[in-house]
């Protein structure tokens, strides 16, 4: 609660209220209403005179949640999308983030191939709970073609109408994740024209795994779901590498169809936080006759939390230390790992640091990994340092237990609890709104150590997350998340030679060189050679 004095002062005892003023003012919470798993508090205010009797009451009308959306889902059925289940998977993680309810969310799915279909409309599941079920049992509709601009066109004028439970002033959202080029491209024009009539905003998800699979140029595809997508691409437009990659982006989407003012389950620590009352705002009234010592001075604590995406790839997840080598090839090739730091939120975001551990010491600090180098390629700001020596990597990491060259038959990995851990530390002083940073580490495994160790087959397995530097002000949600970076090393096998089996492989030639001439000489061969020397002879 608060108090507005107008004109003079006021002494407060308790409960109690003792006023001089020409005019008071108080304001509060009302009542609350639920968006997402926030709770909001809408706010009244009154007025009471000199005489303390009520003179006016100002309440705002109730405000609807930010949540308040109509989401149509266009699904790709066709045949090229495979395997189906990973599909599933995708549409009931995005759907278990979504809050539906008459009063928040509803969600309708429409597929298509060479038809389109609406599996369900958007009145007809009331419950996160009902629509995760039905997502379930969805069975892929199968098709020869992909005609997109007919699923498109159909979802604006069919699936966001009112007979289907479209609600008057809800946000309309759609969609639409596919595999390959539509066979009715040049209708697409068309369909997103009604879709801009009717305020819907699109989301547009390109699957590659189709094109990957068949080692073909994605790019005119990648362009025509641009084009879908509303602008600006880096805020509506996702491309995954296959279907099973789709579950990589679900929170990502998530963030960016919901941006809330308040919080939602998958990040429930920030609403400890939460300062948003919806309905509760304040207005500053300026009167040359207010006394300075009135004033009222109000402390929140306010945390923003960006939408980063954090991901690695690697140009070497498999390498086999060859046995034969000489003692001078004791090392393997270079090999590096790209790490993706995206800004995909509203505001720049700044004092970010990468910190990424690999195993790189073992028992009898023998070294099996090392790092050459880190830097960034192509972003300014952005500083790497390597902490490699071992002395105060062991002060650090009291808690490793280094693993034996001889256990690793037993313990087939490597990690920051076997193996003490080179650490790359990147600061990253700024990441403007929509900029990639890509942080590069080049690695060397050391083939020495593996190939006196005893093993078939072992992973080395690092480490890296995201946090904010000096800052109470950022909460980076899943970002600061730990992932891991995975290199598996494998052992070829040496095959000996026995003594006797080249003795015998020596006998055996000899045997068949003999056997060649002797079938030489059988035919004749020698003989007539010696018969043309003689006439040659007598010739002469």
């Amino acid at each position: 609660m608060f108090f507005r004095i107008e004109k003079s002062s006021v002494v407060l005892y308790s409960d109690f209220i003792h006023s001089v003023a020409v005019c008071l003012q108080a304001c509060a919470p009302l009542w609350s209403q639920e968006c997402g798993t926030s709770v909001f508090s809408t706010g009244i205010c009154a007025s009471v005179d000199n005489e303390l009797q009520p003179k006016e009451t100002i309440a705002p009308t109730a405000q609807r949640c930010t949540t308040y959306m109509d989401i149509v889902i266009v699904l790709d059925g066709s045949n090229s999308i495979y395997p189906w289940y990973e599909v599933q998977n995708f549409l009931s993680n995005i759907l278990s983030k979504f809050h539906i309810s008459p009063e928040q969310m509803q969600v309708g799915v429409l597929q298509y191939g060479e038809i389109s279909v609406h599996e369900w409309s958007l009145k007809d599941y009331q419950s996160t709970q009902d629509v995760v079920e039905a997502a379930k049992n969805i069975s892929r509709q199968e098709g020869r073609e992909t005609r997109t601009a007919y699923a498109i066109h159909m979802a604006c004028t069919e699936a966001f109408s009112a007979e289907r439970g479209a609600r008057e002033g809800a946000t309309k959202v759609m969609i639409v994740v596919t595999d390959g080029e539509s066979h009715d491209g040049e209708e697409l024009p068309e369909a997103l024209d009604e879709c801009e009539k009717r305020n819907i905003t699109r989301y547009a998800i390109a699957v590659l795994g189709h094109y990957i699979r068949r080692q073909q140029d994605p790019e005119t595809f990648i362009n025509e779901i641009k084009y879908i997508a509303s602008d600006p691409d880096e805020k509506y437009f996702f491309n995954v590498t296959d279907e099973a990659a789709l579950n990589d982006i679900v929170d990502a989407l998530g963030d960016r169809i919901f941006s809330l003012e308040g919080t939602l389950s998958y990040n429930e620590s920030a609403f400890l936080m939460e300062m948003s009352q919806i309905g509760f705002s304040t207005h500053i009234l300026e009167r040359e006759d207010t006394l300075p010592d009135n004033t009222v001075q109000l402390h929140t604590v306010v945390q923003y939390e960006p939408d980063l995406f954090l991901t690695s790839d690697s140009n070497l997840n498999r390498y086999e230390v060859h046995p034969t080598r000489t003692v001078s090839e004791g090392t393997g090739p270079e090999f590096y790992t790209h790490f993706r730091v995206q800004n995909l939120g509203c505001y720049v975001v700044r004092n970010l640091e990468l910190s990424v551990s690999l195993p790189a010491v073992a028992s009898g600090d023998r070294v099996f990994s090392s790092v050459v180098e880190a830097f960034s390629h192509n972003a300014s700001g952005v500083n790497c340092s390597v902490r490699s020596d071992l002395a105060l990597l062991k002060a650090a990491q009291r808690d490793v237990r280094p693993m034996h060259p001889e256990d690793m038959k037993k313990n087939e990995m490597l990690n920051c609890s076997t193996a003490w851990c080179m650490e790359v530390v990147c600061e990253i002083q700024q990441l403007l709104k929509g900029q990639t940073a890509f942080i590069r580490i080049t690695r060397r495994v050391h083939d020495n150590f593996f190939r006196q160790a005893k093993f078939k087959a072992v992973m080395i397995v690092g480490s890296y997350h995201l946090s904010a530097r000096e800052s109470s002000l950022v909460t980076l949600g899943n970002a600061a998340l730990w992932r891991e970076t995975v290199l598996e090393v494998l052992k070829g096998r040496s095959i000996p030679i026995s003594l006797w089996i080249l003795i015998g492989s020596i006998i055996g030639g000899l045997l068949l060189l003999a056997l060649i001439i002797f079938v030489l000489w059988k035919l004749g061969f020698f003989t007539r050679k010696q018969r043309t020397d003689k006439d040659e002879n007598h010739d002469d």
